[in-house]
């Protein structure tokens, strides 16, 4: 910190090291978290237990966070519980870019801040606008992006403000994990060690015994003892009493490891009840090794034990594997983004978050050595003083840590230059030798690691940062990343370019010419998607600046057809023989939009949900209450907001939001400690959409969801293809191959876009009409089913609106030639059917097939020819109106459909009757 004057009286809790401590929600840690993270960030070098768990002992690991000579300032903001009242971490933000308390004395003031924490909410939100705030101050902001990956979106506040730094997490060469073998079959299957398993001495091969979800000591089976305990997450029982956060319930790892291990269980591994990975996980202290493994993994395990293939989760309980498992000592490193680790992009998409990333799985930390009874086994406390911790609230001060050592090296630079040296430094995820992943698909999404992996010397000796130059008071003065946000170009039928102009800054007094290259990481590599700069190489004066435009360009003609948005990303490379600094960018590509402003529809819906606790865990069963709405426009934009009043009576209540997609898998989620919950995203494909309250941890809570999404414009309206004739299906059948599609028209169109297919699923292009015409006539069509529909193209926000296809209309063409067969039938009259009435001759006429021939319609009977006295009698009634006369105004009565269902006019079958009708009027 910036040492004005010395409070004339140290604060409570202060030493060398700490110099400032403001308890806002208590006296002391009650939990460790915040000492976990204070020493991430700026430890003192300790000794921490190793393997054998004595301290004091040869095995001991030295550990000392990232900048060991830092002092820090500590602020109390949140509860023993694990909730942070906005307010009081408002308060702490404010009080720490103060040179004065509360009470008007002098105190230190914040060079950086850790905020190891955050809720659902963007840019705007209170928090992330106080830590910018901060930030003009001088002081720069880092904050953790949350734990709620590893769905796109999750970013929160106050992560997610403009000047904060916002950080992921990812794997470290330090913190492998373990592996398991079936012996003689499947291997490589990660083991996940949880925080608070012992460590792995020695492999440990055994059978392995199937414990269900173990929820109560009875649960477990005898059968377990000596061998490996496999236990599915999840519960089935809510926690009978409240307050629900920290009380202990039946599906927590520690209470079901216990379960196992008073029955014998020499280890204990989780099968995840959901896709991916289990891990960042706890079980605070077990006497046994206990792992997380993948449900994919998991499911292969039950099936060699019984489980079935339509029901890979019910394996018999009690059932000892005849093959045995093996759970590897040794670790195994792969660079990975950790699974919990929260995405981009940030509400808004003004900005690409995460910013950066760094080691956050298993980190080693001091922590309290003893818990509050309050936190109960939300706690991480340990008699060592030591304890591994999993998440972003430990990858985050290491990017504290880092930015003040880059500023110690550089006083003179702003908050935004660290920022900017942080990102324009860091690489993709470094293998244990320290080699970055391979670029381009092999390589983590910017949405997930931002900048990328930090490297501290990278930042401290960086000659030149690259970014987007702003006044320093509405924008970053330079920011090292930029979203060109969403842009409504796919289907615009036009190319379409977003430009940008970048600044790179001399920080070494040096200057150099830099080599321009741009590196896909995600969608570059797509047909009609590029993105180039406007010059190969740039000459930066020493101590000065130069620019250069970066492009996105787009063919929306070529990028069509596609309902779910397109997230294009990619980095910007300058390199000089003295290295390289790198730029991302992200672009998220949608569906074309309407001109003018769009037309949204609201959403608001209320409830009460029950008392819930999904504790630490994902219970199965746990209250949740739907809500549906119908989207009828492709990447219609959703903005939702899920509120409720977060503390009733001393309980705290959380709960969380999700939707989902007319196929009912799941689209995005926002589930934050606390509240409230938001979610905006752009949707997929048109359908029914479900927004799912669900109760984590809560009293009967109260809540409201208020929102709305955007509406596009109406699609086309088809009318039905006339044939020649319906089939015995319904089906319009064309024997020559000519017919018209028309269709209603729609308000405003330039022109409409005719799609054709011969399969009903697969439709083409084929042809375009002005937008003052709604029919097209085809002809010499060949034989077969012929789909069509039509899409309106309107004017666009950029290029045209592409409405929704219309209702498909369909025909049959059957190409065939007309026979006359007057020679191989026999007419006659039906009995009773002739009479004269009204000047009206009528009667009824059936034809019988006296060939050895079938034919096929269309079959149709002709008046040809009348004679009579008067030469004026003439057909009252024919299909086509005509008189009958002459062949030249042959009267057609159709028979095709007084045959047999099978539409046949087979050999020696007789039609049904039709009245045929002559006057002389």
């Amino acid at each position: 910190p910036r040492l004005g004057v010395a409070p004339p009286t140290a604060a409570l809790n202060t030493n060398k090291k700490v110099i400032y401590y403001l308890p806002l929600t208590g006296t002391k840690d009650g939990y460790g978290h915040g000492t976990a993270a204070a020493s991430n960030a700026a430890g003192y070098l300790g000794l921490a237990p190793g393997a054998d768990k004595i301290p004091g002992t040869a095995d001991d690991i030295r550990i000392h966070g990232v900048a060991p000579q830092a002092r820090l300032m500590g602020y109390k903001v949140c509860a023993d519980v694990g909730s942070c009242p906005e307010a009081a971490t408002i308060l702490a933000v404010e009080d720490s870019v103060s040179p004065f308390t509360l009470t008007g004395s002098p105190k230190p003031v914040a060079h950086v801040i850790n905020l190891s924490l955050g809720g659902a909410g963007g840019p705007d939100d209170a928090s992330a606008v106080a830590c910018d705030n901060a930030v003009k101050m001088g002081t720069i902001v880092v904050a953790s992006a949350g734990n709620e990956g590893p769905g796109d979106g999750t970013v929160g506040s106050p992560a997610a403000g403009t000047r904060v730094i916002a950080v992921g997490a990812n794997t470290d060469p330090g913190t492998g994990v373990n592996t398991a073998d079936v012996v003689g079959g499947r291997m490589g299957m990660k083991a996940i060690a949880m925080d608070g398993s012992p460590a792995v001495l020695a492999d440990i091969t055994q059978n392995f015994v199937y414990c269900g979800r173990g929820e109560t000591p009875d649960a477990i089976p005898d059968s377990v003892r000596g061998k490996i305990a496999l236990i599915m997450r999840g519960s089935t029982v809510n926690t009978p009493e409240l307050p629900a956060v920290g009380s202990l319930g039946t599906g927590l790892f520690q209470t079901k490891t216990y379960w196992a291990t008073a029955k014998g269980a020499i280890a204990v591994v989780f099968i995840n009840n959901v896709d991916g990975e289990l891990g960042a996980t706890t079980v605070r202290a077990s006497a046994v090794p206990v792992f997380g493994m993948s449900q994919a993994n998991g499911r292969h395990l039950l099936s060699l034990i019984g489980a079935p293939a339509s029901d890979p989760d019910n394996a018999p309980v009690g059932t000892a594997s005849t093959q045995l498992l093996r759970i590897n000592k040794s670790l195994v490193f792969s660079p990975d983004m950790a699974d919990f680790s929260s995405r981009g992009p940030v509400q808004g998409l003004g900005q690409i978050k995460p910013d950066v990333t760094a080691p956050g799985v298993a980190i080693l930390s001091a922590t309290v050595r003893a818990g509050s009874a309050d936190a109960n086994t939300g706690t991480m406390f340990d008699p060592t003083g030591y304890v591994h911790a999993s998440g972003t609230s430990f990858s985050g001060p290491h990017v504290a840590g880092a930015a003040a050592l880059v500023k110690q090296a550089h006083l003179d630079w702003t908050p935004d230059m660290v920022r900017t040296a942080l990102i324009n430094t860091a690489t993709n995820l470094r293998s244990a030798s320290g080699t970055p992943k391979a670029d381009g698909a092999a390589a983590d999404s910017i949405l997930a690691q931002g900048g990328g992996l930090i490297s501290v010397a990278g930042a401290v000796n960086a000659k030149a940062l690259m970014g987007v130059a702003g006044d320093g008071i509405n924008q970053p003065s330079i920011l090292g990343s930029h979203s060109f946000g969403a842009v409504p170009v796919i289907n615009s039928r036009i190319t379409h370019t977003e430009k940008k102009n970048v600044t790179i800054q001399d920080v070494s007094g040096q200057g150099g010419t830099y080599t321009l290259s741009i590196v896909n990481n995600r969608e570059l590599d797509r047909s009609g998607i590029s993105a180039t700069t406007s010059t190969q190489t740039v000459t930066v004066p020493a101590g000065g600046t130069a620019t250069f435009d970066v492009s996105a360009i787009v063919d929306g003609n070529i990028v069509r057809d596609i309902t779910n948005p397109l997230q294009m990303q990619w980095y910007v490379v300058a390199k000089n023989a003295s290295g390289q600094v790198h730029m991302p960018f992200y672009m998220m590509l949608t569906p074309t939009a309407p001109a003018g402003a769009a037309s949204s529809e609201p959403l608001n819906f209320a409830g009460n949900m029950p008392a819930s606790d999904g504790g630490l865990q994902l219970i199965e069963g746990t209250t949740y209450q739907d809500y549906t709405f119908n989207s009828d426009s492709p990447a219609a934009a959703l903005d939702v907001r899920l509120d409720w009043q977060e503390e009733i009576d001393d309980v705290v209540a959380d709960l969380d939001f999700y939707l989902y997609g007319p196929d009912g898998t799941e689209v995005t989620h926002s589930a934050e400690a606390g509240g409230p919950e938001h979610i905006a995203t752009q949707l997929g494909a048109p359908g029914t959409y479900t927004l799912r309250v669900a109760g984590f941890a809560n009293g009967p809570t109260d809540y409201t969801i208020s929102g709305s999404f955007s509406k596009g414009g109406s699609a086309p309206t088809t009318q039905a293809i006339a044939g020649e004739f319906t089939d015995a299906s319904g089906k319009a059948v064309d024997f020559d191959g000519s017919y018209t599609l028309a269709w209603q028209a729609v308000g405003n169109a330039d022109k409409y876009e005719i799609e054709h297919s011969t399969d009903g699923t697969n439709y083409a292009v084929i042809g375009q009409t002005a937008g003052d015409t709604t029919s097209q006539s085809f002809s010499a069509q060949p034989n077969g089913t012929h789909s069509y529909r039509v899409r309106a193209l309107t004017p666009g926000q950029i290029g045209f609106y592409v409405t929704p296809a219309s209702n498909a209309q369909s025909i049959v063409v059957d190409l065939r030639g007309k026979v006359n067969i007057t020679g191989q039938v026999e007419r006659a009259i039906r009995d009773g059917s002739v009479s004269f009435t009204g000047g009206v001759f009528k009667m009824d006429i059936n034809f019988k097939n006296i060939s050895a021939n079938n034919y096929v319609p269309l079959v149709e009977a002709q008046v040809v020819s009348i004679t009579s006295r008067t030469g004026t009698v003439r057909v009252r009634n024919a299909d086509n109106a005509a008189d009958g006369k002459s062949v030249a105004s042959a009267a057609l009565f159709g028979y095709s459909s007084l045959l047999g269902t099978d539409q046949v006019y087979s050999a020696g079958e007789t039609s049904g009757n039709r009245s045929i009708e002559f006057t002389d009027a």
